[in-house]
């Protein structure tokens, strides 16, 4: 073995390729698209906490506009920083040890709890207090939709309770 200097290096491949192989475009390797894994809570808690922190962000922004309320930006910066840490490269494909899965899920625990707190106190900002029973539609999506949204009658209360703790819920 014998140190070189990378442009050596690179000078001498250059000279021994006879016929080389021209990429062109993004190297992407098309079959790692949708990667299988072993570990699908965490992928499903990683993505549950992008789009609770997205709707966190985007009600604050606008509590803090409307209505002077302050923003949570160490609280949001600290949940982002714990689902960043979690998006290391051997964790999301579930090729890391047990243990570190058991500390994603304290994580992720963490971010989706206090999130759903500041998504929900943001949302407070928007209903008066005292007005009974409100509804409020706000698509915190980055696209138009056209859905009918039907008011809930007290015999839905409970399963619209219900599916707010077991689904993202947009309000």
């Amino acid at each position: 073995m014998e140190i070189r200097s990378p442009q050596e290096f690179f000078t001498r491949c250059e000279n021994d390729i006879i016929d080389p192989i021209i990429w062109s475009g993004e190297l992407y390797f098309e079959h790692h698209r949708g990667t299988y894994t072993t570990q699908a809570a965490n992928k499903r808690d990683n993505r549950r906490s992008e789009e609770l922190l997205h709707d966190v962000e985007f009600l604050s922004v606008i509590a803090t506009s409307l209505k002077g309320i302050p923003y949570p930006h160490e609280e949001i910066n600290r949940l982002w920083e714990l689902v960043l840490l979690n998006q290391f490269h051997d964790i999301i494909p579930g090729s890391s040890i047990t243990e570190v899965y058991q500390d994603s899920a304290k994580d992720y625990a963490e971010v989706l709890t206090t999130a759903q707190k500041l998504r929900d106190l943001a949302l407070e900002r928007f209903i008066p207090k005292g007005a009974g029973e409100s509804i409020l539609a706000l698509n915190t999506l980055g696209w138009s939709r056209r859905e009918v949204v039907k008011r809930p009658t007290e015999r839905d209360s409970l399963l619209l309770k219900h599916l707010r703790m077991v689904m993202r819920f947009h309000i």
